[in-house]
Parts: structure tokens; sequence; C-alpha cells
């Protein structure tokens, strides 16, 4: 990109938001004047800025960034030309403005109606960022990806709706009923018997969320970025379908407090604290299950490693269990990518010690993404692995190994590594 291309760019963010504020302004006027009631207002005053700043930012790729300038531009536009009515939750009186009963007053509404508006632009351009990596990442994962992102929120749904309907059609009306049997002088031991009840049905939620997760974590190798799939799976399961109660720190179901009585939540709503709940237990799950499935590992500084070694003995067991070889294959093209990692960090010699792993597996898919760059080495162990056979100790699931690593040495191309899916 050269120097005028580089400077014309924030122009155009600059004049793209300027324009948009104005239309959302000017429809913003129009919506007042048509005299719609309380409830339409507060519809249509939010419609017509969500609308106007989700297609910009789709449509120009802004960033929040570029949404601050609308500060500025809301600013100047209701500071010079002020009409009463309804700005989104702010609701202006008309004597305000126009008798001018009180100016400190009408900057004050002002003041509000910016911070609104501003705040649910930027609000609406995060959402549609994260909406796209959503559909970029998925876009990049096929049938067997998008099962094995399905499967963990699926499964945690499934569980809590049964553990659910059994506390509230089991356990909730004995505990009532047993509280119940005591009266006020036992009112010491109530709260306990509801305190007691409380935390263990919120310990057993928190249980069946991790042992889930870590176990669908170590089964399908789930990532902290693979929540960007789960998480809205999980709301929509949710929101679907979830009986009231006590989800963990959330009541769904109708109650009531001195003399308000409250509804129960309608299931959109109250799938939304479900399912922020639920995937900060997931995200801590995973983590914690993947720090165990790497010992001793440096995020930063390790992690591309531990993840080749990783799909090495997924392949060996894959192997040991005569599976799939396209799913083999997947891990091969995983490491490939890895490697290529440490290939552009110049730390490629992180892998040579594992040329010596215990594992023959280990040692020939090694030897098979570094005999591009380390020849010598990498040959000295493929033609080691060539002469193996099971009457000298070869595991019978690696007997395809010997020849392949004979091809890789005699053929002298990396290419040839993919001929060994046919040996099995």
């Amino acid at each position: 990109m050269d120097k005028k291309a580089k400077i014309s760019l924030p122009i155009k963010s600059i004049l793209v938001v300027v324009i948009t504020q104005i239309v959302i302004y000017l429809l913003n006027l129009i919506q007042i004047n048509i005299g719609l009631d309380s409830h339409n207002s507060i519809l249509v005053s939010f419609l017509v800025v969500i609308v106007p700043t989700a297609f910009i930012v789709v449509l120009f790729k802004l960033k929040p960034h570029h949404l601050l300038l609308s500060i500025p531009v809301w600013c100047i536009t209701l500071f010079l030309f002020f009409v009463p009515g309804r700005y989104l939750t702010v609701q202006v009186p008309a004597d305000t403005d126009i008798a001018f009963t009180s100016f400190a007053d009408s900057l004050i509404y002002r003041f509000f109606a910016i911070i609104e508006i501003a705040a649910l632009e930027l609000l609406i351009t995060l959402l549609v960022m994260f909406i796209k990596k959503i559909v970029i990442f998925c876009s990049k994962l096929d049938r067997n990806d998008v099962l094995k992102h399905t499967i963990l929120p699926l499964l945690i749904w499934v569980t809590v709706i049964l553990y659910m309907n059994i506390v509230n059609i089991l356990i909730a009306p004995l505990i009532s009923h047993l509280c119940s049997q005591l009266d006020n002088t036992y009112s010491e031991v109530i709260s306990v018997i509801w305190l007691t009840a409380f935390v263990l049905h919120t310990v057993c939620q928190i249980v069946i969320v991790c042992i889930i997760t870590a176990k669908t974590t170590r089964k399908f190798d789930l990532t902290a970025k693979s929540l960007l799939v789960i998480i809205p799976v999980t709301y929509l399961l949710f929101a679907l379908y979830a009986p009231h109660g006590w989800y963990m720190l959330v009541f769904t179901d109708s109650w009531s407090f001195i003399f308000n009585k409250h509804p129960a939540m309608p299931y959109w709503y109250a799938s939304i604290f479900i399912t922020i709940q639920y995937g900060l237990v997931m995200l801590c799950a995973t983590a914690a299950t993947r720090a165990k499935m790497y010992p001793g590992d440096n995020e930063y500084v390790s992690k591309p490693v531990s993840e080749i070694l990783y799909c090495c003995y997924e392949r060996e067991s894959i192997l040991k269990n005569n599976l799939s070889v396209a799913r083999y294959n997947r891990y091969l093209d995983k490491m490939s990518r890895y490697t290529k990692k440490l290939d552009n960090k110049k730390r490629l010699g992180d892998l040579l010690p594992y040329l010596k792993d215990d594992s023959i597996s280990v040692r020939f898919d090694i030897a098979t993404l570094l005999f591009p760059y380390y020849k010598n080495e990498c040959t000295e162990v493929l033609s080691q692995i060539a002469k193996m056979n099971e009457e000298k100790g070869l595991p019978k699931h690696l007997a395809s190994l010997p020849e392949n690593a004979d091809k890789l040495v005699n053929n002298d191309f990396f290419g040839e590594v993919n001929a060994y899916e046919t040996s099995f």
C-alpha cells in the first residue's frame, strides 16, 4: 500500500462516519415528528441508530475507534440544532428546550443523549465484528469440526435439562416439605437447609459443565477460540427450552419481594445469563484441561511444540485403533501449520530433541516435518526406522512406517509422506 492510499483510508472512514451520523440524526428527527406512542417511539429510536451503524460497519469495515468520531459529530449536531423528543431512552420534555426555563437542564439532556447514542454505536460495532469472526471461523470448519463444536453445548444442555427437571420434580418438593414441618422456632435450621441446598445445587451445575467440557476438550482438542462457536450454540439451546429455576446465580422462575411480584424470565432473556455463567465455567475448564494436557509449557514460547507433540500422540492412537485415514492426515496438516510458525520464529531447533523420543511414531513424524530443514539428522532417524520390523520389536500398528521412511529417504522429497495413507 503506497503512502497516498494510507492517507486516503482514514479520510474515507472519517467521511463515512460523519455522513452516517447526519443520516441517523435526520432519521431520528423524522421519528420524533411522526408522533408515535412511547413504546413504539423507543423501538424506532433504537432501530434508526442500530441499522445504519451495522450497515456501514459491514460495508466499509469500520473499527470501533472510527466510531469514536461520532461523539464530536453528535455534540456539534445536538448543540447546534436540538429538537425535544425521544433520543433512545432519553425523553426530552418539549418545554425544557423551547421555553429555556433551565438552560442547564437542556445541556444535561443533550449530554445523556450523546453518551447513549455513541455507546450504542460502539456496542453495535463490536457485536458486528464478533459475528464476523464467528462466520469466518465457521467457514473454515468441515463437517467433523462442526459436529465436535456442537457436541459440547448439546451435552451440557441435555445434562443440565435432565438435572434441573430432577431437582424441580423430586428434590425441591422434598426440601420444601422438610422445611414446612419445622415451625418458626427452627428458623435458623431452615436457613441452613436452604443455604446448603443452594450451594450444593450450584456446585452440581459447575461440576456438570466442567466434566463435560474437560472430556470434550481432551477428545476433540478444543481451544478457547472454540468458544466463538460453542457460546452461540449454547445460547440457542437454552433459549429454545430451559426449565425455570436456579441456574447457578440466576433465578429464572417467578418470585415476589414484599409487595412486588416478578414473573418468570422469558427463555431468550434467561438464556443470556445462563450462557454467560456457563461460558465462563467452560472457558476456565478448557484452560485448565489444556494446561494439564501440556504440563509445564509456556503458552507463548512452547505452544507450537506442544501442539505438534499432541498431534503426534493422537496420530499414533489413530494407528493403534485403526481409525479414519482422513482424521490421521488432518493431524499432519495441523502439525505442518505449527512447523511453519516455528520456522517463521527461527525456532525449528526446539523439535530436534524429539528425534530421539521413545516413541517410534513420534520420531517418524518429527523427522518427516524437519526433513526439508535438517536433512542429515532426519535421514539418520528415518534410515533406522526403515530397517525396523516386527521381529525386531516394531509394534504391529506401526508396520507401515518402515516402508514410508524408506520412501522419504530414497526419493528425497517431502510430499512422499502422503503415500503412507494407503498403507493401513
